[in-house]
């Protein structure tokens, strides 16, 4: 295999269902996409913002699994104190993107994410 990160680019659906646990005004403010960038980096940095964007951050953060095979690392804070978890690692575009249609399928938000861009 080669030895370059692969990298991946995820667009933001702002017109898109939000479902109930997002913020809207929120999403309006994200970039319209994240990346193109290295897969690890770009995961981290969409599903931070999905914390970021909660109603209900221990929500939010709770569909998250915990994972310590050493990937990225989230933060949110709630109930008094900052809480931390660990990402899958990935390294490929096509794990990333399965690990975010899971997380928004979670979130009851099918259409916010996709790898490409909305018209």
């Amino acid at each position: 295999g080669s030895h370059m990160m692969s990298t991946v680019c995820v667009y933001v659906n702002k017109h898109g269902n939000f479902g109930p646990h997002l913020d809207p005004k929120r999403i309006q403010q994200l970039p319209d996409h994240f990346g193109p960038g290295p897969v690890n980096v770009v995961l981290r940095r969409i599903v931070q913002a999905c914390v970021d964007c909660a109603l209900e951050t221990k929500t939010v953060f709770g569909y998250l699994k915990p994972d310590n095979r050493g990937g990225e690392v989230i933060t949110a804070s709630f109930d008094g104190e900052t809480h931390s978890i660990q990402l899958p690692p990935v390294n490929s575009a096509s794990f990333a993107l399965r690990f975010l249609e899971n997380f928004c399928h979670s979130l009851q938000c099918d259409n916010l994410l996709s790898s490409q861009p909305f018209s």
